[in-house]
């Protein structure tokens, strides 16, 4: 912390210093990404003290981790994130947990994880998602978040019959096997509403 803040004050008049403390905060970056444990970030995380100037440098040591460990599902899943929150390059991160999908390597987590990313609202990618949810669906047909993000996606891709029939078959399910919770229900209801399904969530 006392590194970022004191960089941050100094500002561009680093001179000599910069790469010398470039390469620490590299090194650091490194350790991080092929160990999967951060201590703290401010430097090469999206933060008030974040060294923007260098984010192509983060960018590529994370690429370099990336190469050596693409056979690794926790290593990709780390470094997606990392792209994501810590730098926020959202599309990288995406692409990535695509190559993890591709490649078998990604778990139900992190399918759920890169429909969450592919449903933000800075991103949108609806149709990209659907394939994934309907496999998260089979393989867990109870769990009310993956179909209320299936009802959405079918919605914001225009596809209202199928829309229509998960909505239908989710309301069937849930209520004939008494579990029509307070939580279930909520999440539905609010799903109708962000989607301006008004009659569906009365």
């Amino acid at each position: 912390y006392r590194i970022g803040d004191w960089r941050q004050t100094v500002g561009a008049g680093l001179g000599d210093l910069e790469p010398r403390l470039l390469a620490l905060v590299l090194a650091e970056l490194r350790r991080d990404l092929e160990s999967r444990k951060h201590y703290n970030r401010y430097l090469y995380r999206k933060h008030s003290q974040f060294w923007e100037a260098k984010a192509a440098d983060f960018a590529k040591t994370a690429e370099d981790v990336l190469a050596k460990h693409k056979d690794s599902a926790r290593s990709m899943k780390y470094i997606a994130e990392y792209f994501w929150n810590g730098l926020e390059r959202r599309g990288r991160a995406i692409e990535i947990m695509f190559v993890a999908l591709k490649d078998g390597l990604l778990d139900d987590n992190g399918q759920a994880r890169l429909v969450d990313w592919l449903h933000d609202d800075q991103v949108k990618r609806y149709a990209e998602s659907i394939a994934i949810l309907e496999g998260l669906i089979e393989r867990h047909p109870l769990t009310m978040h993956y179909r209320h993000e299936l009802i959405t996606a079918y919605h914001r891709t225009a596809r209202g019959t199928q829309r229509d029939e998960l909505l239908e078959e989710t309301d069937k399910l849930f209520r004939d096997g008494g579990r029509w919770t307070e939580d279930n229900l909520s999440q539905l209801a609010w799903c109708m509403h962000k989607n301006a399904l008004h009659e569906e969530t009365i």
